[in-house]
């Protein structure tokens, strides 16, 4: 929901004919768990360029919507 049926990293809407990956936002060997609150849901084509490019997410909140990545947050700034 917090993604309103969004790829995190692209933008493009997730339907049923996408293959989708969940994604860790804090990794599992760093520490993260597999709570919702760390989870987030991408096109498996968008998770390999994620881990690939080494692009950390950022889920988003209230009000905020479409990819956001901490590269995105310095752009904000």
């Amino acid at each position: 929901m917090a993604q309103e049926g969004k790829c995190l990293h692209c933008g493009e809407p997730l339907t049923t004919d996408d293959l989708l990956d969940q994604h860790h936002l804090k990794e599992r060997h760093a520490g993260g768990d597999d709570k919702k609150d760390n989870l987030v849901l991408l096109h498996t084509i968008c998770h390999k360029q994620i881990h690939h490019l080494g692009i950390m997410l950022v889920k988003p909140g209230p009000g905020r919507t479409g990819p956001l990545s901490k590269r995105d947050l310095t752009k904000e700034a």
